[in-house]
């Protein structure tokens, strides 16, 4: 999944119209209610029948969704006999205002993600009620909440102006950290269900606008690179909170305290503060798709781009019966149209929307059964320390 993630998102982002890209995000973040739900179903699970039968459970829905996986195969080959790789070095040197601000947003507040959502949040909320259920409720109201408000969050980011939707978001995620921090340190249990159900209405917020105004500011059939960028970029950040964790609490004591667990939570509150503010300074205006237009002169008659400002440079390939084809790519100025001009091509576009999300759908429910809960294994059938745990953690994600 880690290594086709950036592939499918942007051949799916090639295959989605502009106008609806907000409501597909949101259609595709319903399936993080499935890693919330599935999280409040392994709580019960595991108070019942042990950690083992939940991991073997997982295990076979892993199965499924691998298997199901593989049907991609074909039609991602397919896409990219069209497509012409893009230079990183060209590609840094006419990267998009917004392009950058994704990448910082990814970077800040994905490592903050990584403490407040996944292993040291588990181990908190298991030393503060000394139970499993709690922490598979506290991600499952994350999931409810967020369920309710993605369709309504994925039509504001197309009905509206993105970057509004997403100022809307950062003030939400700033009173997210001011509830969480006060939350943490009061160990009040009440008010982190509220806490990480507001969560969930400034993720189901944030992420279709965030990712429409991302794919809206990549040219069509180059969207590979970006995407690889960013998704390194989550790698990366989910390597910094465990990597954080396992130095605070070698530095302060390595034991499940409650006092330590609280610490390294606030301090993953002040890592991902930047991440929020800098969703303020998205602007729609500067999106590629937006400002084209203005890149592309028209004739009166035609309206289509001059010839003295077209260029085409052919394009050769070889099909996998030997035959020689050719493609022409027209470029506009510095920037290539090649994306634009040939479309590309699936046998069936929604065919590859309902097996990516169905892929989604499946993975999301194993993954709840599973992340949440591993930790909690490690700690209490083989005695591992925080600064363990975390280190096994770091060195899955290298």
């Amino acid at each position: 999944m880690r290594c086709s993630g950036p592939i499918r998102g942007s051949i799916l982002m090639d295959h989605v119209p502009k106008a609806w890209r907000g409501r597909w995000n949101a259609l595709e973040g319903l399936t993080m209610f499935c890693y919330s739900g599935s999280a409040m179903a392994g709580g019960f699970l595991i108070e019942r029948y042990g950690y083992r039968f939940c991991f073997f459970v997982t295990s076979l829905i892993f199965l499924a969704g691998l298997m199901l996986e593989l049907l991609l195969l074909p039609i991602i080959r397919n896409e990219r006999k069209l497509k012409v790789t893009t230079q990183v070095a060209t590609y840094f040197q006419r990267i998009e205002h917004n392009v950058w601000l994704a990448y910082v947003y990814t970077l800040f507040f994905w490592s903050c993600r990584s403490i407040l959502l996944d292993q040291v949040l588990a181990g908190y909320v298991f030393v503060l009620t000394g139970s499993n259920e709690p922490v598979g409720l506290v991600t499952g109201i994350n999931g409810l909440v967020r369920l309710f408000m993605a369709i309504p969050g994925g039509y504001a980011s197309d009905r509206f102006r993105r970057d509004t939707v997403l100022k809307a978001a950062g003030v939400l995620g700033l009173g997210c950290v001011a509830l969480s921090m006060t939350s943490y340190l009061m160990g009040h249990m009440p008010l982190l269900y509220v806490t990480y159900g507001c969560w969930g209405a400034y993720f189901a917020l944030q992420r279709p606008a965030l990712e429409a105004i991302f794919a809206d500011s990549v040219p069509q059939g180059e969207r590979e690179v970006p995407f690889t960028i960013r998704y390194m970029l989550m790698n990366l950040s989910g390597m910094v909170g465990p990597l954080a964790s396992v130095i605070f609490f070698l530095f302060y004591g390595d034991s499940w305290s409650l006092s330590g667990l609280q610490w390294v939570l606030c301090g993953g509150l002040v890592i991902g503060t930047p991440g929020i503010v800098s969703l303020f300074f998205f602007n729609d205006d500067l999106a590629y798709e937006n400002i084209k237009p203005a890149h592309q002169p028209s004739s009166p008659t035609t309206g289509l781009t001059t010839p003295s400002s077209r260029k085409v440079r052919a394009l050769s390939y070889v099909e996998d019966n030997g035959d020689l084809c050719q493609l022409e790519e027209i470029q506009d100025g510095h920037r290539s149209e090649q994306g634009e001009k040939t479309r590309l091509v699936v046998s069936s576009p929604g065919l590859l929307s309902v097996i990516l999300f169905c892929t989604d759908f499946i993975m999301f429910n194993g993954s709840g059964l599973s992340i949440v809960f591993l930790p909690l294994f490690l700690q209490n059938d083989y005695g591992l320390t925080p600064s363990s745990i975390n280190l096994l953690v770091l060195v899955q994600q290298v």
